[in-house]
């Protein structure tokens, strides 16, 4: 409906704009006289030949291509919002000339109005994409990377890690990623195709399945034959490991990104939690032995940009063994600027049965401790009400390579059956509460330093 809606405007620009071109003075006689006919008073007026025609006429240009390139991007909330701050712009503009010139003005004012209220309206038809969920990846960009990532507590000391990514570098490939760990066993396994491969993304496609069903209405952001990963389902293979996985969230998300960091675009990845707290169905299969199963916790993420952080550390959990609805994530990076490492920069997220804690500001991005020894991650942050302080403890990790954008290699030691302690403490009251994981939690630990022992992916 919104494509339909900001096409036709466009259409409508074009030819409103091309009136006013050729006949100016037309246009604003057809308008008094509508005016007159209902009653209106004053007169629009409409002279070529003045500054105000030719800025009118760029911004009928303007518009003209903003609507048009909306609808050919409908998922890109931005260009919708640029498109309707315009419309009502001339609205309030148009308002003011009807109290101050006269009626008549009221015209143009309502018809910008009823422009503005059908994008608003159509847009909010649009199928409910998780707007962190959406593809970046973009073949005329030289360099940029792209990683959904998303982890199962499958059983008691049994997880599944998996991994979709887009490399467009030194290297031009897709891959799929995989770990499965059991009781400190661990397999892994990775795909490898070329970028062309890779179908368009942000759209429905339907792989080969028995159950056509679950896919419709699902946009997928990474499809190669029978790799598939879309808004409800994640099927794939990497070597002797394959999953075929259905999952439902919450509905909670976080970016953590701060707001004006991610406008400024200073930094040159960006990583989004899509899908905070989700509940896995399916089956993984392993070297021949199939897990299946219902309703398991998980999570799925999505970073982007043009280049990696230079290190970070990175937590997730949503299965605490004393506490149900509750849900955290926390990331500290550092990042290189003028061949020097900067401090860590954190970011946090709390939610209890719904209700979201936010650490993610510019000053919580670089006031909170963070601190990393021997395979332990301390951290420490507050917001305007709460103090959380946390400890995680990466046990038996894989240890995963992967590749930068400039060719550069980095190092994951990665667990998805690791400890997890956190505090929250409400700062007027002084009640604290404590959560728990034990071998439930995701964590990572991501560095430049070259390992001394082997890799496992």
């Amino acid at each position: 409906m919104y494509v339909f809606v900001a096409r036709i405007w466009s259409i409508v620009f074009a030819a409103v704009g091309l009136l006013f071109v050729f006949f100016p003075i037309t246009l604003g006689e057809q308008l008094n006289a509508a005016g007159n006919v209902l009653g209106l008073s004053g007169r629009v007026i409409s002279q070529p030949g003045t500054l105000w025609y030719y800025l009118t006429l760029s911004l009928m240009g303007l518009i003209t291509l903003l609507s048009w390139y909306s609808a050919s991007n409908p998922e890109n909330k931005m260009l919708c919002r640029m498109l309707v701050t315009a419309k009502f712009i001339s609205v309030f503009g148009f308002l003011f000339a009807a109290i101050t010139i006269g009626s008549v003005w009221f015209l143009p004012a309502f018809a910008d109005l009823f422009v503005a209220a059908t994008l608003i309206v159509s847009h909010q038809f649009l199928h409910d994409t998780n707007e962190y969920f959406v593809r970046q990846f973009n073949r005329k960009q030289k360099k940029f990377s792209e990683v959904w990532y998303g982890k199962i507590d499958i059983d008691e000391d049994i997880a599944f890690w998996f991994r979709y990514t887009l490399l467009q570098g030194k290297e031009q490939t897709a891959h799929t990623w995989a770990i499965f760990f059991d009781k400190g066993k661990i397999q892994t396994g990775k795909n490898t195709w070329p970028c062309k491969a890779l179908a368009p993304g942000n759209i429905v496609i339907l792989p080969e399945s028995n159950d056509l069903q679950r896919f419709y209405n699902k946009r997928q952001v990474f499809h190669i034959g029978n790799q598939h990963l879309d808004e409800g389902n994640a099927i794939g293979s990497s070597g002797i490991i394959s999953w075929d996985l259905q999952f439902n969230s919450s509905g909670l998300s976080h970016r953590h990104k701060p707001k004006l960091l991610h406008l400024l675009g200073i930094t040159k990845s960006t990583y989004d939690s899509c899908f905070i707290d989700l509940r896995y169905s399916g089956s993984v299969t392993v070297d021949g032995k199939t897990y299946t199963f219902q309703q398991k916790t998980g999570n799925i993420g999505h970073i982007y940009g043009t280049q990696s952080a230079y290190s970070w550390s990175w937590a997730h959990c949503n299965h605490f063994s004393n506490a149900e609805g509750v849900v955290f994530e926390g990331i500290s990076a550092r990042l290189k600027k003028g061949g020097k490492i900067t401090s860590p920069m954190s970011s946090f997220v709390l939610f209890e049965n719904g209700v979201k804690n936010s650490f993610t500001t510019m000053k919580s991005l670089t006031k909170s401790f963070s601190d990393i020894q021997n395979n332990v991650w301390e951290f420490k942050t507050e917001n305007g009400r709460y103090k959380l302080t946390g400890r995680a403890d990466l046990l038996s990790p894989a240890l995963v390579e992967y590749t930068d954008t400039d060719g550069s290699k980095l190092w994951c030691y990665n667990s998805k059956l690791s400890n997890l302690m956190l505090q929250l403490t409400d700062k007027k009251t002084g009640q604290a509460k404590s959560f728990e994981a034990a071998k439930t939690a995701a964590f990572e630990i991501v560095t430049r330093d070259a390992p001394s022992r082997q890799l496992d992916l």
